[in-house]
C-alpha cells in the first residue's frame, strides 16, 4: 500500500527533485527566473493580500512569515529528495520536458494555496484576539 502512494505521487517527487537540481544553493545570473518562478512567484498573493490591510502594522508579519516560508520549502525539499531517491537515474533521464513542467506547476500551486491559507488563518487570528 505505502509503494502505491509513491508511485502515485512519482511525477510530481520526480519533477521537484530534477528542478532543485536545476537550481543551486544561490540564485546565479542564469537561474534566477527558475528562482522566481519557484521561490518567489508562489509568494505573491501573500504579499498582494497584506497590501489590502488598511493596517499597515500587519505588514509585519509578512516577513517572519517568508523566512518561515523558505525554510519551510527547504525541507520539504530535503525529504522530498530522500523519497525520490529510490527511483533509478534513468528513470529521471527517461522524463519528457512536459512530463516536468506540469506536475512542478501543479506542486507550485498547492504550495502556494497552502501558505496563503496558512497565512490567512494566522492574519484573522491575529486580527481578531
Amino acid at each position: 500500500m505505502k509503494s502505491n502512494i509513491w508511485e502515485l505521487f512519482k511525477r510530481p517527487i520526480m519533477a521537484i527533485i530534477i528542478i532543485t537540481k536545476l537550481m543551486p544553493g544561490i540564485p546565479t545570473f542564469d537561474t534566477r527566473l527558475l528562482f522566481y518562478a519557484a521561490v518567489i512567484i508562489p509568494f505573491l498573493p501573500i504579499i498582494k493580500y497584506t497590501s489590502t490591510f488598511e493596517n499597515k502594522a500587519i505588514a509585519v508579519i509578512t516577513i517572519p512569515y517568508f523566512i518561515f516560508y523558505l525554510i519551510s520549502n527547504i525541507i520539504l525539499s530535503q525529504i522530498v529528495k530522500k523519497i525520490g531517491s529510490k527511483w533509478s537515474p534513468e528513470e529521471y533521464n527517461a522524463l519528457k520536458p512536459d512530463q516536468i513542467t506540469f506536475p512542478f506547476i501543479l506542486v507550485i500551486i498547492i504550495n502556494a494555496g497552502i501558505h496563503f491559507s496558512i497565512f490567512y488563518l494566522i492574519t484573522n487570528y491575529l486580527l481578531y484576539i
